[in-house]
């Protein structure tokens, strides 16, 4: 990537335009097609995350961080953590750009702040020893050209910094409910067993993508065993709705 977009190590949202084998054709949505990149899940699986599950995720830690500020960052390749320096925030998630000091230079890389391997408060280093990884790409194996992943924008996979590993947000546990998803008179009813806020919005953007021919508009009830709705308060519809971008959130129950 040229180094003057600045966005080296950010995770986007791509689609897959090509595959052959394990080897992956991915474009970067909004962005020209020059910047198609071309990646072997198989040995840079660190740069892949599931469609939004990176790019469109708020920060549930470390929120009180401002640019400027400094945290410690887990280098993979060397081992070792070191500090470094926020310079900017994502809009859209909580993925910040860092700067660290390497070998006498300067480093740019993007790192979200839920990383809790990879990220931590300044000057509370863990043990190196204690982060561990393990790399799983059966869910890439399954994709097929037009379909939406997450990617990152190339530094990462080189820089040394270790696979994402995302903290368990303290979300409430969704149990025995039914999740109906309404758009233009068709129902998807999505079964939910100790289903967290996160994973429910997952959810509801795969039945979405599978289907092309939704429209913009989106309701979404989530009903109890007797099938009742029960209504909550804005912040529940607000951690469910954030990231929607492609769609406008009529309103939410959660029960």
């Amino acid at each position: 990537m040229n180094s003057k977009r600045d966005e080296a190590g950010r995770f986007l949202l791509a689609t897959v335009v090509e595959k052959l084998g394990s080897q992956l054709r991915v474009h970067y949505e909004g962005w020209s097609s020059k910047w198609d990149v071309t990646s072997d899940y198989t040995k840079e699986i660190n740069r892949f995350a599931s469609a939004r599950s990176i790019s469109s995720r708020p920060a549930h830690r470390l929120q009180h961080l401002n640019n400027d500020d400094w945290v410690d960052i887990f280098l993979h390749k060397s081992s070792q953590w070191v500090t470094a320096q926020i310079k900017r925030k994502d809009q859209g998630s909580g993925q910040v750009q860092v700067s660290y000091e390497l070998d006498q230079r300067t480093l740019l890389v993007w790192m979200h702040l839920d990383d809790v391997s990879n990220v931590v408060d300044a000057r509370s280093k863990t043990d190196p020893s204690q982060v561990q990884s393990m790399y799983d790409y059966s869910h890439l194996s399954g994709l097929d050209a037009n379909s939406n992943v997450g990617l990152d924008t190339g530094l990462n996979a080189r820089s040394g910094v270790s696979p994402i590993q995302m903290q368990a947000t303290t979300q409430p546990k969704l149990q025995d409910k039914t999740a109906h998803l309404l758009m233009d008179g068709k129902t998807v009813q999505v079964k939910m067993k100790e289903l967290t806020l996160s994973e429910l919005q997952d959810l509801i953007y795969e039945h979405v993508l599978k289907d092309k021919t939704w429209n913009d508009q989106m309701m979404l009830q989530i009903r109890d065993s007797q099938n009742n709705v029960v209504q909550t308060d804005k912040s529940v519809i607000n951690a469910i709705g954030s990231g929607l971008s492609r769609f406008t959130l009529d309103w939410v129950s959660y029960g």
